[in-house]
């Protein structure tokens, strides 16, 4: 028999999942079944060196399980204390980082601290923060499209290869090994050290011993349909616990004849058929990574040992219980010491043996950057990069700054991941290569989406969105953006977007748009009245950007416009051409563009429409609008302002301002007030209350407004004792398909309503 540290444990919940993980299920059974036919396919065949001290060869083995793999840390840590050493690793997926990360030489504390400083829900991202996002990406957040995106091409609709490319994680790994550098075998490590991937082409695992640390790393845990694959010697790799997630006869095949493992996967809970999509998904997968540990736990012999922490209903996904997870590990291990007796030496031993693995504080030293060198490009002008580049050859390797730099590269938006690497250059310093991969559903990109705005009284606004995005068009980087409208608004627009530089600052835009509506509003009279109107513009602005948070933009258009408000006698016809000067500029810091935590927005538009660019009808048109957010734990609150004023003079009424519908007099109908001025101040309050799995979207909230203003004719003037005062009380859910809410509002002459909303509300 061998020895099983295995305490109580309590029934494992299924956690949620994604679409992406029934995906991933299928792989896995394709995966199990060739890699039980298939066998292994080792990139290193080689047994470990032979050792010449009389104590039994130990091998630690780590298994995968996501932020569970942190109880790996802390049962590290108690081996320590109780003097047990260990000759090599073996980690798959979580374990495979823990495991290398030890290998490399840190300490259990090192571990410790890296684990709590790691931001893992942003490591597991690859976009941006918002505000470092591109203001061309930012302009996309008031389209209410969906956030994920299609690539099209002569072949047809291309998918990415994973939701996450995985290169912040990336980043992590690499500036956690760089005093690894050099060192391209890893039984040169103060550990030797085995990383176990699986081939995806193949379905058989992959044993690497040799080459980048951090890549190795990365392959052994890039889950299947959740991040791309990383190549390896021409092999694309994924996670590891598809076929060995406790790889016990791996270990056995390089030498070990003790093995000390650690199982920290998650454990199956009986099924429910009342369980929803994901839980069934999810315990799909549970199920077959479960079935080969089982089947390498079948393997232990009587001089080996199981550990088996209790981490209760944790789940893999449970990033920001990494610490708890640690103790966890620490005092299941220490709880049974007596049992790890067998495998402990006395203190001159293990100090021998510590001054040979554990060199002490790791230090890396001063890097000189020789040279500055980038691959990858095909589609994206090299240029392009280096412009976005700042550390340069002759500095000292600054992570922090190279960190900027792959951002700022990274906000190009072409990118699927961008990375960095050091070529040795001997005495003289390292290369610095940076490695760019464009996205390989690009060029061209479709979203769709849909808005919604509805009174749940047979009343409201209903449309189908869909942007078609072909970019980087010559060599400065042109785009040529096009976007679709289909419902209570039918809308075609297409613009070229010309940088005038490779820096990306000013630009040309020429523009054509033509819009078509019918929809419900109020006439002059206050009544409900029918607007129907019809017209389309040719349009060219001149503009700079301002890095990624603002933009100014002046231009001209010239159009025309037909139509009608109302019935019988109230009936206005318009039937007028259009000349209109443009002055726009935009400031956008928000930190979420549905529900905003902090920063803020502001936009002021002049038009000035003239009869030397063929206008029927001149005016001028200033319309002014600022949101302001700020936080405290989960509670946010928001300001907007908002005023429009004609300057003096008339609008036509098909220039006229409008208010009425979702945080703009909650409670009234979207039109019911119009005039010639306008203006509108809204306060909310919201609490997040819950998150959405990360696939789906991110918070959950409920929510509150108080709003006044009101629209006023010119000959009436502005006055504050006109003021429409309206509140709503609402839960709001920031989904992949845009943000939805659902409340209710009231408005202070009686008039409220039950609401359903779906798109920006701002």
């Amino acid at each position: 028999m061998f020895f099983s540290l295995r305490v109580a444990r309590r029934p494992w919940k299924s956690p949620t999942g994604s679409p992406a993980l029934l995906r991933r299920a299928a792989w896995i059974l394709f995966a199990t079944l060739a890699g039980a036919l298939s066998g292994s396919a080792y990139a290193d065949d080689r047994a470990l060196p032979q050792r010449d001290e009389p104590r039994p060869r130990t091998a630690l083995v780590l298994s995968g399980g996501g932020a569970r793999g942190a109880a790996h840390v802390g049962v590290l840590r108690a081996l320590e204390e109780l003097r047990v050493p260990v000759d090599f690793v073996v980690g798959t997926s979580m374990g495979s980082i823990v495991g290398g990360l030890y290998a490399s030489g840190m300490s259990p504390a090192d571990l410790e601290r890296a684990f709590a400083r790691i931001d893992w829900v942003d490591a597991f991202s690859d976009a941006p923060a918002r505000r470092s996002v591109s203001f061309r990406r930012k302009q996309d957040d008031n389209l209410a499209l969906f956030q994920f995106e299609l690539g099209v091409s002569r072949e047809g609709i291309t998918l990415p290869a994973g939701l996450i490319a995985g290169q912040k994680l990336g980043f992590e790994l690499r500036e956690l090994s760089l005093h690894t550098e050099g060192i391209g075998d890893f039984d040169q490590l103060p550990l030797p050290y085995r990383a176990v991937a699986t081939d995806l082409d193949t379905g058989e695992y992959v044993v690497l011993g040799g080459g980048d640390l951090a890549d190795a790393m990365r392959a052994s845990m890039s889950v299947p349909g959740v991040f791309t694959p990383v190549e390896i010697d021409g092999r694309l790799l994924v996670d590891g616990g598809v076929i060995r997630n406790l790889p016990i006869d791996i270990a056995r095949e390089l030498g070990a004849e003790r093995i000390i493992a650690v199982d920290i996967s998650a454990q199956i809970e009986g099924a429910r058929t009342e369980g929803s999509f994901f839980e069934v998904a999810s315990q799909t997968i549970t199920l077959f990574t479960e079935q080969n540990v089982r089947e390498q736990i079948a393997l232990l012999e009587e001089q080996d040992l199981l550990l088996v922490p209790d981490l209760g209903e944790m789940r893999t996904a449970d990033f920001d219980s990494v610490l708890p997870a640690v103790r966890t590990g620490y005092e299941a291990t220490l709880a049974d010491a007596d049992r790890l007796l067998p495998y402990a030496v006395g203190e001159s031993d293990y100090e021998a043996w510590r001054l040979r693995h554990r060199p002490g504080r790791i230090v890396t030293p001063p890097i000189k950057i020789t040279s500055v060198e980038i691959v990858g490009t095909e589609r994206v002008h090299p240029l392009v990069v280096r412009t976005r580049i700042r550390v340069a050859p002759g500095d000292t390797l600054d992570l922090v700054a190279l960190r900027d730099d792959l951002r700022r590269i990274y906000e190009v938006g072409e990118f699927q991941s961008v990375e960095f690497d050091l070529e040795d250059r001997g005495d003289a310093g390292a290369a610095l290569v940076l490695k760019v991969e464009e996205k390989s559903w690009g060029p061209a990109y479709l979203r769709f989406g849909i808005q919604l705005n509805s009174n749940l009284e047979g009343r409201g606004q209903f449309a189908l969105l869909a942007n078609y995005r072909r970019t980087h068009l010559n060599r400065l980087g042109a785009e040529w953006n096009n976007f679709a409208r289909i419902g209570d608004r039918d809308g075609l627009s297409s613009e070229w977007y010309q940088p005038l530089h490779y820096r990306g600052r000013w630009f040309v835009a020429p523009r054509a748009e033509f819009e078509r509506s019918q929809t419900q509003t109020f006439d002059a009279l206050g009544e409900l009245a029918l607007a129907e109107f019809e017209g389309g513009t040719v349009r060219l602005d001149f503009g700079i950007q301002f890095g990624n948070w603002g933009e100014l933009r002046v231009g001209a258009e010239q159009g025309n416009i037909e139509g009608f408000v109302g019935e019988g006698e109230g009936l206005i016809e318009v039937d007028a051409e259009l000349g209109r000067y443009r002055l726009e500029g935009t400031l956008d810091q928000l930190d979420n563009a549905n529900f905003p935590r902090y920063g803020n927005f502001t936009q002021l538009l002049l038009q000035r429409s003239r009869a030397d660019l063929g206008a029927d009808d001149p005016y001028d048109r200033l319309e002014f609008q600022t949101v302001g957010a700020y936080s405290w734990g989960r509670n946010t609150v928001t300001g907007l302002g908002q005023y429009g004023t004609p300057l003096g003079g008339d609008l036509p009424v098909y220039a006229e301002f409008q208010l009425g519908g979702f945080l703009n007099l909650t409670g009234l109908q979207p039109g019911e007030v119009r005039g010639d001025k306008a203006a509108l101040a809204v306060g909310t309050y919201y609490r997040q209350i819950a998150n959405l799995p990360q696939a789906l979207g991110g918070g959950i909230y409920l929510g509150m407004s108080l709003e006044a203003g009101n629209a006023w004719d010119t000959a009436r003037g502005f006055d504050f004792d006109d003021l429409r005062y309206t509140s709503s009380i609402w839960a709001g859910v920031d989904t992949i398909l845009g943000p939805i809410y659902a409340g209710y509002g009231h408005a202070d002459a009686g008039d409220d309503a039950f609401f359903l909303f779906l798109g920006q509300p701002f």
